[in-house]
């Protein structure tokens, strides 16, 4: 049984502070969003641990490292988005809500990343009205420990004939994960950012510091009090340095990873930073920061939500989190803590927790097929928010621009207008062309739309590709 570290829970509680600060718009903390590399070395480190001690102690089992994931992740997850998905019902439009009933399916499944991986940026505007965009990181820890104690078991049962083999076969899984982000970060690739092959090396590298506890125990008090510092300088200086625009992960993730791995180097006796970390309230923080995690975001989205989706003030933000921090102690308190208690065989709780998934999945993808229950609003708040009815516009009128292909034009006839305009976008701007058609008609404006590659301004914009960007865009 491994002794309770303060240090760690107060470890936990920067990581979500980091990425609660971030997301609720506080401007002086750019980059918190490390926060959640933060959390990879930790879980990393822990799940790593207790593996390897079953498996010195003869007691490995695969259906008992399940049995403990699913009493740890999947009781407060459920519970969340069932909320959200309540939520979203009294406050959504059908198309939002259809879209968050697509999303929630697959956060129940634990692949979430794939979905927004595919339909968002993490930091494009339209993420932040996704409440459960947040579970991707979820997502990627489970689809890592789908694989991670086979491999942690096979290479221990050839470390007794190889005794490297074991931390050979763990520093390939960091430095090929780690090269493969960078890459694919250089490339201006989401896969890095949301895919477990790219997050990968976070988690293992957390496996590695336990491998390499025993050395690190000796290490000289001066040297661990240094590290220690060390650590959380290199966690707090990318979260003041960084910002949206950062390619990352890849390079600038090394620091906060590093950094949360010398946090949690274990040392001979108590160091400067491990009392730190143990000062209240941040052991408190960081027990109840799983379900902390879990409720801030869809608090933060719907609060925007009621705002007709502009920026938190100040008041509102530190409202919202408020509320996060009291929806996270009821959760830790009256759901975490009652499952971590086994009391049933581990087989049936995996099923259960299997079914449980399945079945919410279920629910919230028949949301999706019924788009977001349209039959409770009124049809004429239906019309307004109809995705289908926004993007109908029969195009009127067709004109050749400098000898181009033909655009089509809204509002008075291109020839005789008074005033002449283009808008330059994809969906998002041919949506405004029912409103210009029927405005240009009064005021004598036509207006061409320019259905043609985004504008990118720089070199950043060059790596940091547009969501969605067309093949043909990304050769021109």
């Amino acid at each position: 049984m491994n002794q309770y570290r303060a240090d760690i829970d107060g470890i936990r509680a920067i990581a979500v502070s980091l990425v609660l600060v971030f997301h609720a718009g506080f401007s002086f903390l750019p980059g918190g969003f490390i926060g959640v590399d933060v959390f990879f070395v930790i879980s990393g480190y822990l799940i790593t641990d207790n593996l390897l001690q079953a498996m010195r102690a003869g007691s490995f089992s695969l259906l008992d490292f399940y049995d403990r994931r699913v009493r740890r992740i999947l009781p407060a997850l459920l519970v969340v988005i069932a909320a959200t998905l309540g939520a979203g019902f009294l406050i959504l439009a059908p198309g939002a809500y259809a879209v968050l009933g697509r999303s929630a399916a697959f956060a129940a499944l634990g692949i979430s990343n794939f979905f927004f991986f595919r339909n968002t940026g993490y930091f494009d505007g339209a993420a932040e009205a996704m409440p459960l965009l947040h579970t991707w990181s979820l997502a990627v820890e489970e689809q890592f420990y789908l694989a991670w104690p086979l491999v942690l078991y096979g290479a221990y049962r050839g470390a007794r004939r190889w005794p490297r083999l074991l931390p050979l076969v763990v520093a390939l899984v960091v430095g090929l994960s780690f090269a493969l982000a960078a890459q694919k970060v250089a490339e201006g690739a989401k896969s890095a950012f949301y895919l477990p092959l790219g997050r990968a090396w976070e988690l293992a590298l957390g496996g590695a510091l336990v491998l390499a506890r025993d050395r690190l125990a000796r290490l000289p008090g001066f040297v661990a009090q240094g590290l220690k510092l060390a650590g959380l300088g290199l966690i707090i200086a990318p979260a003041l340095l960084l910002t949206a625009a950062s390619p990352f992960p890849g390079l600038n993730a090394l620091a906060p990873v590093l950094g949360a791995a010398l946090l949690l180097m274990p040392t001979r006796g108590p160091t400067l930073g491990a009392r730190l970390l143990a000062l209240p309230p941040l052991p408190f923080i960081g027990r109840i920061s799983y379900s902390l995690y879990l409720w801030h975001w869809p608090v933060l989205v719907f609060a925007r939500q009621y705002q007709n989706g502009d920026p938190l003030g100040t008041g509102e933000a530190l409202g919202a989190l408020a509320a996060s921090v009291l929806l996270a102690w009821l959760s830790w308190r009256f759901v975490e803590q009652p499952f971590r208690v086994r009391r049933f065989a581990a087989r049936k709780v995996v099923l259960a927790g299997s079914a449980a998934c399945l079945l919410m999945a279920a629910l919230s993808f028949g949301i999706y097929r019924a788009d977001g229950i349209s039959g409770r609003v009124s049809p004429q708040l239906e019309d307004l928010g109809s995705l289908a009815r926004m993007w109908a516009w029969p195009c009127p009128q067709q004109v050749s621009l400098d000898g181009g292909p033909s655009v089509c034009v809204a509002g008075a006839d291109w020839a005789s207008a008074k005033t002449r305009g283009v808008i330059w976008g994809d969906s998002h701007a041919e949506h405004l062309m029912h409103l210009l058609d029927v405005a240009g008609r009064k005021t004598g404006t036509a207006v061409a739309l320019l259905r043609i590659c985004p504008a990118i301004f720089s070199e950043d914009g060059l790596r940091r590709k547009p969501v969605g960007l067309p093949p043909e865009c990304e050769r021109t």
